[in-house]
């Protein structure tokens, strides 16, 4: 399924909502966002967590376009400020998840230092 379908079917925004070309234009602003924002030049958005990256950060994107999130512009730093509703909220826990596993930051669980070996003075 493209990012597209996928971006339609979670918002239920048709063609008549967004236009075809509106989609490629928000499509192409979240590529250039999620670069921007894992400060990464290459990012392969044909499959796994780039995909899937690009998929909810578009979907986000689609709320500004209709103007369901009143934002200034389509970037990061303007959807962390707002008020989300909870569906968004989702979306942009998703998008985060999916953004580290793209630049390789996943945290899997806690682990405690260990520290064996040092001395420490009268020892």
């Amino acid at each position: 399924m493209t990012v597209e379908t996928r971006v339609r079917t979670l918002t239920d925004y048709d063609t008549e909502i967004i236009s075809s070309s509106d989609m490629d234009t928000l499509i192409e602003l979240s590529k250039d966002e999620i670069k921007e924002d894992t400060g990464m030049d290459e990012i392969d958005f044909s499959s796994g967590a780039g995909k899937s990256a690009l998929m909810w950060l578009t979907c986000i994107f689609s709320k500004i376009h209709v103007g369901e999130i009143g934002a200034e512009g389509y970037q990061i730093g303007e959807i962390e400020t707002k008020d989300l509703n909870d569906q968004a909220k989702v979306w942009f826990g998703q998008y985060r998840s999916r953004r580290s596993d793209v630049i390789g930051t996943k945290t899997i669980g806690h682990a405690k230092p260990s520290r064996s070996g040092r001395s420490y003075g009268d020892e």
